[in-house]
């Protein structure tokens, strides 16, 4: 290891650009925090696409090295293939991965690989890891552990690229557990959740149901994700039709967009709940903190989860929440007491979760209980294992 800084690559295609300037936000906070402690350099594979659309142009358009906040930034350009090539695309990614990825050791020396996300990300940073004999910090992060291995050949690569990591992290013991599984060494396999931002919750819910010109009596029930199938937005409409019935102050606001929004719209039409859903679309952070602080309750109604960001967010603000139980929902909401799981993912169920919460008081000692959360408190940790691997 150099005397200097410690000099740590970290390799996502989980990562923002002017593009998709959300995408992997809570890697990029990761690095923000260890910028003073360590030399970081970032390389975030972006993929090939052919000029047939507005959005893949402006994909294309892309620099291939950017500096972001102090960071320098990496695009080399990969093929992403339709129609589940993922096995493909991993075996391919080292080739287009190695000139970059050599010429940064060159410049100056590595001590560290830290990939996000199993695959592709990992098993390519564990052949390139190997190839220049640096320990590898693998982050997995939920769908690449909880689903991908479903398909033979993509288990067969995660568990190499999981047997080969010096150090494995997973947001929650149900994912350090399908680790273990699929080969992780329990000795080196270390739950770490969280990473929201120390100044993210700063904002009582008086003032920001002030900031918003909500009425004080309306009972805020605020989702955010991505309007796809796997996060069940439809679910969540039904329950709060059914919530409505019972409690006529409820209003439910859903904060994403994605290719199921006409979906969406229509069902708010058919249940005749145009009074009490709102659409707000996709919203900065800054606004979408604003109104988990305002609201009663943060819905997560996914059907495959890792741990939402979006839940750890609205713990840290002091808004307790209603879910699914899946992935680490239930070990989050278990360590903070911070809210209520449905018994299973009807639409009864989930409505009478959100009843159940509506009906306590106010969790004023939640955002001091939920604070291993904040970013503070999980750099330390992620400093230790980079210590122990280096």
């Amino acid at each position: 290891m150099s005397a200097e800084r410690p000099s740590i690559l970290v390799l996502s295609h989980l990562f923002p650009n002017s593009v998709h300037p959300y995408l992997g936000l809570f890697v990029a906070r990761q690095v923000r925090a260890l910028q003073e402690t360590y030399d970081i350099r970032v390389v975030a594979p972006t993929r090939w696409v052919p000029p047939a659309t507005h959005s893949w142009r402006s994909e294309r358009k892309l620099t291939k090295v950017e500096v972001i906040e102090g960071t320098t930034v990496h695009r080399p350009r990969a093929p992403q293939l339709p129609f589940g090539g993922m096995a493909v695309e991993t075996l391919a990614l080292p080739v287009f991965l190695r000139g970059v990825v050599r010429s940064l050791d060159r410049e100056r020396k590595l001590d560290l690989i830290h990939a996000h996300y199993g695959l592709p990300d990992g098993w390519t940073a564990a052949k390139l890891s190997r190839e220049l004999r640096l320990p590898l910090v693998l982050t997995l992060w939920g769908s690449d552990a909880l689903v991908l291995p479903d398909r033979v050949a993509l288990r067969r690569l995660l568990s190499q690229a999981l047997r080969r990591a010096t150090h494995v992290i997973a947001p929650s013991r149900a994912i350090a557990d399908r680790a273990l599984e699929l080969g992780a060494d329990a000795d080196r396999t270390s739950v770490l959740m969280g990473g929201v931002p120390d100044d993210y919750a700063n904002m009582s819910r008086t003032d920001a149901r002030a900031a918003l010109s909500l009425p004080p009596n309306v009972r805020l029930i605020v989702w955010v994700g991505n309007f796809v199938p796997e996060k069940q937005p439809l679910l969540a409409l039904r329950a709060i039709s059914l919530v409505a019935q019972r409690c006529s102050d409820v209003r439910l606001v859903l904060i994403g967009d994605g290719h199921m929004l006409p979906a969406v719209r229509r069902t708010v039409r058919n249940l005749h709940c145009e009074d009490c859903i709102s659409l707000l679309g996709s919203l900065d952070t800054a606004d979408v903190a604003t109104w988990q602080a305002a609201a009663d309750l943060v819905l997560n109604t996914s059907r495959s989860e890792g741990l939402p960001f979006s839940l750890s967010e609205a713990l840290v603000s002091g808004t307790r929440v209603a879910a699914v139980p899946v992935g680490g929902i239930p070990e989050l909401l278990a360590v903070t007491s911070g809210g209520t799981l449905a018994v299973d993912s009807s639409p009864e169920a989930v409505a009478e979760a959100i009843h159940h919460e509506l009906q306590l008081a106010p969790d004023e000692d939640l955002s001091r209980r939920s604070a291993f959360l904040l970013l503070s408190n999980v750099i330390p940790r992620l400093a230790d294992i980079y210590s122990r691997s280096l």
